[in-house]
């Protein structure tokens, strides 16, 4: 018996029992007092409080406890127990009209076959009057007020907490906010607001690239227009003595259609804070972040093959050349990450090294990680770290690339990117290492600048060296020599994003080489694994 009772309720909510608490019960006991009352209220509507009510009294309160306890089952099946009255919504809602449309068929059920005097007969229950005992008019009245008695007091809180949240929102310093981006993205956003996850913002407006959104509200929330409004729109406010200080940018504003960039140039420009909230795709917690140098990519990062990677240095000893650069500290991050069993960071700079191994080391992956101070354009150094290291890869990051230096110093960039790359791959070479991976640069082809004359110098070296190493005659060569050519990174040393995004801070204009000039970006983490 006691399995078939179990065996009544799913599985789910067999887990959940013991996870109920005080606050549940008296959650139980509100929809069980309401029941109650929805059944009392019903039949002294339809009876009209006179003989017949007090006639059918006595079977009614014998009857009701179980129909109470049965509807507490019920709400408890469909979530209504365990539901915080704070987030109550339209899910809810459907809820309590199922619940209200499954205990008024009970009700149903129970008249025309358990209590009507054609089945029970006048005996058992003479006070019936040869009718039925509820009647089809005093269900329906019962389905009403069952939906009203639940959900009155549940929205009645939703409401207060709703209403005290933006209290607090607004009295509490909370910036007047302007959004951009669609309806549904804005919406997000003023839930979050309007739940209290998101505190200091007050949204005045929002702007949307959608035509269709343009003179509806949202939430309560009016949309102002459309993006190139947003001059407009703050200046309009700021007449008002309501100046508007933040602009949210939600997802859809950064749409290559939106333009971002110009968005983010007038909003600096009106002096403006600017904040992002990712996207839920992105698996990112939904909070609000300042804008990040990726987000002008206007495209998705591609999709790399990790499975290959990981078999390229899982259980390799790996040398990283400039390991404490941009690219050369996410190329050690990635060697880490895919199961290299040793690691030796080679860097010039003291902090540098400094930091890219401390970074490792808290992240406990279980490589060796080793750093030590060197120059590549100290030959002898170099060879004797290789020969002791015994790498079996090593990806050469080193490298001078600021392209107005280079220009000017043009001779520091011959020692480090011909002669140090040269140094590198004679001591991988000597050190009988299997591949040496060299990082080149877009500008290698037909060069017009000292960056890409000497990488382009360094990676023809490469190129002979491993041709001269396949034309042995053994058989297969003792180390490949690849080189990889990137082009601008986001966020890199030396990268010209730095400049333009500190352009667009200062609300423009960002200079570009030409009006025609067009630049192609990718990310660290495209570049250290590409």
């Amino acid at each position: 018996m006691g399995f078939a009772r179990y065996a009544l309720l799913p599985v789910s909510d067999m887990m959940r029992l013991p996870n109920l608490t005080l606050r549940n019960a008296l959650i139980a006991t509100h929809d069980a007092l309401a029941t109650a009352l929805a059944v009392f209220a019903s039949f002294y509507l339809r009876f009209e409080g006179g003989e017949y009510f007090f006639d059918r009294a006595p079977l009614l309160l014998r009857i009701l406890p179980y129909f109470v306890a049965f509807s507490v089952v019920v709400c408890y099946v469909f979530n209504l127990t365990t539901t915080k009255w704070r987030f109550i919504s339209l899910p809810d809602a459907l809820n309590i009209l199922r619940v209200a449309t499954v205990l008024s068929v009970t009700l149903l059920v129970l008249d025309y076959i358990f209590v009507a005097p054609n089945v029970r007969g006048t005996a058992v229950a003479p006070n019936v009057l040869g009718g039925f005992f509820v009647g089809k008019v005093t269900i329906v009245l019962f389905w009403f007020l069952e939906v009203f008695f639940l959900s009155g007091l549940r929205f009645a809180y939703r409401y207060f907490r709703y209403t005290r949240t933006r209290y607090h929102a607004r009295s509490e310093g909370a910036s007047p906010t302007l959004l951009i981006g669609r309806a549904a993205d804005a919406e997000i956003l003023l839930r979050g607001i309007e739940s209290g996850a998101v505190t200091r913002l007050w949204p005045v407006g929002v702007l949307s690239p959608s035509a269709a959104d343009r003179g509806q509200s949202i939430r309560n929330v009016p949309v102002l227009g459309g993006i190139d409004d947003i001059e407009d729109v703050v200046r309009d406010f700021a007449r008002r003595d309501k100046p508007i200080t933040r602009v949210v940018m939600t997802p859809s504003a950064f749409d290559a259609e939106a333009r971002p960039e110009a968005i983010l140039m007038r909003a600096r420009r009106l002096g403006l804070i600017v904040s992002r909230l990712p996207s839920l795709e992105s698996g990112d917690v939904p909070r609000l972040t300042t804008v990040a140098v990726e987000d002008l990519l206007l495209r998705s990062s591609e999709n790399i093959d990790h499975g290959r990677l990981e078999a390229l240095v899982r259980g390799k000893a790996v040398i990283v050349t400039g390991g404490g650069g941009s690219i050369g500290s996410e190329i050690c991050d990635r060697v880490a990450t895919f199961g290299a069993t040793r690691l030796l960071v080679i860097e010039n700079s003291e902090p540098a090294l400094y930091a890219v191994t401390e970074t490792l080391a808290e992240r406990e992956t279980g490589v060796m990680v080793e750093g030590r101070i060197a120059d590549i354009r100290d030959r002898g150094r170099i060879l004797q770290l290789m020969s002791e290291f015994k790498p079996d890869i090593v990806f050469h990051a080193a490298a001078l690339k600021h392209v107005p230096i280079l220009e000017r110093d043009w001779s520091e960039g011959v020692k480090t990117n011909i002669f140090g790359s040269v140094n590198v791959a004679d001591a991988a070479l000597a050190a009988g290492a299997e591949a040496m991976v060299m990082i080149s640069t877009d500008k290698a082809i037909e060069p017009v600048s000292m960056l890409g004359l000497t990488k382009r110098f360094a990676e023809m070296y490469c190129q002979a060296l491993d041709h001269d190493l396949a034309a042995r005659v053994d058989g297969k060569p003792p180390m490949r020599l690849i080189s990889v050519r990137f082009g601008n990174v986001l966020a890199s040393n030396g990268s010209v994003v730095p400049k333009f995004k500190a352009q667009i801070e200062a609300g423009g204009p960002v200079t570009v080489t030409h009006p025609d000039m067009v630049r192609y970006f990718m990310t660290i983490r495209e570049a250290a694994i590409s």
